[in-house]
């Protein structure tokens, strides 16, 4: 799972493409498992089914597109600049700071590792590959002086 947002968090993708890819195999695994799976374990609840459907395949299935998209890259390295339209820290015990841009009218919130002084800075350099389903992946992010 955490893999999982690492890869969602370089790749500028919606978030609907995800919750519907989800939904559509959860469905999918849902009808083809319940009988069995209802009789296997003597319950008539469709709860159960549904998430395990859910959890097991749907988010398997995720990850492999997501995984797809991010590992395969093509070769076209971009770099753009970006102003911060906002910054701040994440919870937690890191406190990881973040900034928040946006690209071809999608925001986006870029997590740095470090601890950047982000409020010094205005701007932030991407370098981006599109990976081979067509969606745009960080390669590197820098913060611009």
């Amino acid at each position: 799972m955490v893999w999982e947002i690492e890869m969602y968090r370089r790749t500028f993708i919606q978030t609907w493409i995800l919750v519907v890819i989800i939904v559509v195999v959860s469905a999918l695994t849902f009808v083809t498992i319940k009988d069995h799976y209802c009789r296997t374990y003597n319950t008539k609840r469709l709860v159960y089914p549904f998430l395990q459907s859910m959890f097991s395949f749907g988010f398997l299935v995720t990850t492999l597109f997501m995984a797809s998209n991010f590992y395969f890259q093509k070769e076209d390295l971009k770099a753009y600049e970006y102003s911060i339209q906002k910054v701040g820290e994440l919870g937690g015990r890191n406190h990881k700071p973040y900034a928040i841009i946006t690209h071809k009218g999608q925001t986006k919130e870029l997590i740095f590792k470090r601890n950047p002084n982000l409020k010094l800075s205005d701007k932030i350099r991407l370098e981006i590959k599109t990976g081979i389903l067509g969606f745009e992946v960080i390669n590197k992010q820098t913060i611009l002086k």
